[in-house]
């Protein structure tokens, strides 16, 4: 059986370690890289477990796939600068046309989803999610069901 493994890495995996690359940095999971290199998964994981190198393609691409998400998460919460380039055609009256080249600098605003989610990791003794069974009211809240028995402070 030793002999079968080796054959198909040899012959079928050990030459496609940057199209496996490519496949996870795309977001393919496990069973679907598989599939582009038409193993089963159970296939797969037995390779990966036989040859070291083989795992480590798996392991450093998705580590550098975690690394680039994080940066992306952290500029989204940040916001950030950016500039915007668009194409206008404009058309003379004599027939001729031109394109003209629009520059605009926009601004995409901090995304609050993004924020807690890295505070809450970042920083999970100061930033609790809380369930979202749990209430957020406090103890001070008092819910009237009548509005007849409101009292007005003046």
């Amino acid at each position: 059986m030793a002999g079968r493994w080796q054959n198909l890495y040899d012959l079928n995996i050990r030459f496609r370690f940057e199209e496996i690359r490519q496949l996870i940095y795309q977001g393919y999971r496990d069973y679907e890289v598989a599939k582009q290199l038409e193993l089963t998964p159970r296939a797969l994981r037995e390779l990966r477990k036989k040859y070291p190198e083989f795992d480590d393609v798996f392991k450093g691409a998705k580590k550098y796939l975690a690394k680039k998400i994080n940066e992306a998460m952290v500029k989204n919460a940040l916001g950030y600068d950016f500039t915007e380039e668009t194409y206008e055609e404009i058309i003379y009256p004599d027939g001729t046309r031109q394109q003209k080249k629009k520059v605009t600098k926009k601004h995409s605003a901090p995304d609050v989803g993004s924020g807690i989610f890295l505070l809450c990791n970042y920083d999970g003794e100061n930033f609790k999610r809380k369930d979202s069974n749990t209430t957020t009211m406090t103890d001070n809240v008092r819910i009237i069901d009548d509005l007849s028995e409101v009292e007005i402070d003046d």
